[in-house]
């Protein structure tokens, strides 16, 4: 993770979320949610397609594709194909981005969770991102 923190100014965060398979089997239908709870305004973005977009006109710019959102805090994301999580591997969303104003004081959570064919209820991420800044 890295943070930017600028009074008045557009600040941001860049995070990378990994997902590694420490299990003894393969998994499939590998999805994860980011639920980011803020006191600010802010602006998602990351390297992943949208849901129905033609991936095959374009270089694939990313293994996740983004699901229809059902709340404003969670932003979820499924692993794109057929492809499974073998024991010790690990797949990385990378590079997403945060961005906000810091007009006032603010704090903002980042949680992750993950789902599987063999997790079906999710679990969630050994770390989370906590960060508050004062004006």
């Amino acid at each position: 993770m890295h943070a930017a923190h600028h009074k008045k100014k557009e600040n941001i965060l860049f995070g990378d979320f990994h997902i590694k398979n420490t299990g003894t089997q393969p998994v499939r239908e590998l999805s994860m949610c980011l639920r980011i709870r803020t006191t600010v305004p802010y602006d998602f973005s990351g390297k992943y397609h949208l849901p129905n977009s033609n991936v095959s006109t374009r270089p694939l710019l990313s293994e996740w594709e983004r699901v229809e959102q059902e709340s404003e805090e969670d932003f979820w994301f499924k692993r794109m194909g057929d492809s499974e999580l073998l024991p010790g591997e690990t797949v990385s969303f990378s590079n997403f981005q945060l961005k906000w104003k810091a007009d006032d004081n603010y704090t903002t959570v980042i949680e992750g969770f993950v789902y599987c064919d063999l997790v079906k209820k999710g679990t969630t991420a050994l770390n989370q991102i906590n960060i508050s800044g004062e004006i």
